[in-house]
């Protein structure tokens, strides 16, 4: 590749990222506090393995590395004993288990505040949990 050639990427790329930046983190933001989480109530799960999936639908402009996440979760006395995703090349899966092992110690889906975790992979993870046991 020559320099000019090299030169015309960069500017292309460059011009991309700041025009996608610039328009999706608003409609990103708006869309991740649209995904609410609600604490299923635990008293009315008996103990198993419950299978959850969600599927993020983002507007367009909103990237999404995961659109999918999927977890087997185990409940055993009313309480949340393992939450295992079982979707295949999970991109945050470090933040996912640092998620895992919140909810696992505070019993609770409210935990996206105390990691920090914003990103549409961790809420999906979330919303997967909370559908397995609705």
């Amino acid at each position: 590749m020559n320099l000019i050639s090299r030169g015309l990427v960069l500017a292309v790329v460059s011009v991309v990222c700041l025009l996608s930046s610039c328009t999706t983190l608003p409609a990103e933001k708006a869309y991740y506090q649209s995904l609410g989480v609600v604490d299923p109530d635990l008293a009315r799960v008996g103990d198993g393995h419950f299978a959850g999936e969600y599927t993020l639908n983002p507007p367009f402009g909103v990237f999404v590395a995961m659109k999918q996440v999927s977890v087997d979760v185990s409940i055993r006395d009313h309480s949340y004993s393992d939450i295992v995703v079982t979707t295949e090349g999970v991109k945050d899966l470090d933040r996912l288990k640092v998620m895992r092992q919140l909810i696992l110690d505070k019993q609770t889906l409210q935990v996206d505040a105390l990691t920090g975790a914003t990103s549409l992979t961790g809420r999906a993870y979330l919303k997967a949990i909370e559908k397995a046991l609705q």
